[in-house]
């Protein structure tokens, strides 16, 4: 499903017509950039010919997920949590980066539940301000609006003047999701905890939320531990 994620993404964006040659290297750029093998024309027409097929089966795939019976690291019940409480107790150096890979895989994994179950996402998102278009920064209601002077806040941005624009993963946590994506290759699920990250709210701690960040740091357990 890996090349129909990739469809997706470039679908999403919105930025050419699915049919522009430049929708198939851009979604080939971002296969590449992950370590996947770039698409054949022939498939990228196979995925527009069945797109409705291929679209229901990869919506039922990700729908059957049971995510209740995902263990929770976060809990003290995840499925590898005994290896992983091991590792965190006697390799994880107290203070900055392990120097073994996979040690330090785990490292970061631990770091972004973390910051996502302990402080909400709050330091891992950067959010760009942007002019509020409504009051033109000023923070008022149009004065107007206001004959006897006493001014009202802005409905648009509340009086600050500005409102969020884009959201993106500040460069530390995105430095932890890359290695972990390195280390893993579990492309889909880094992507989903990025999703999650920059989501407008940072997260909401539902039963599917902490699935992604357990069943990322299930991959990434299974491979320090060899399995």
């Amino acid at each position: 499903m890996i090349n129909f994620e990739a469809y997706k993404a470039v679908q999403t964006l919105g930025w050419y017509n699915m049919y522009d040659p430049k929708a198939l290297r851009a979604a080939n750029d971002a296969l590449i950039e992950h370590g996947e093998v770039p698409m054949r024309s022939e498939d990228w027409a196979f995925i527009m010919k069945n797109y409705s097929d291929i679209k229901k089966q990869y919506d039922k795939i990700n729908e059957s997920t049971d995510y209740k019976s995902v263990g929770d690291y976060w809990d003290g019940n995840g499925k590898y949590q005994e290896a992983y409480d091991k590792i965190w107790k006697e390799q994880v150096p107290p203070k900055g980066e392990s120097e073994i890979i996979w040690v330090e895989a785990v490292r970061c994994m631990g770091r972004l539940i973390y910051e996502y179950l302990n402080n909400g996402n709050c330091n891992a998102t950067e959010v760009s301000q942007d002019l509020c278009e409504v009051c033109g920064g000023s923070g008022y209601k149009d004065e107007e609006d206001n004959e006897d002077g006493d001014f009202e806040d802005c409905y648009n941005c509340d009086g600050y003047g500005s409102v969020s624009g884009d959201r993106w993963v500040s460069e530390y946590y995105s430095d932890l999701l890359n290695k972990v994506r390195n280390f893993t290759k579990e492309y889909r699920l880094v992507r989903e905890v990025e999703k999650i990250i920059c989501s407008p709210d940072r997260c909401s701690f539902s039963t599917k939320e902490r699935a992604m960040y357990n069943m990322l740091c299930d991959a990434v357990m299974r491979k320090a531990i060899g399995l």
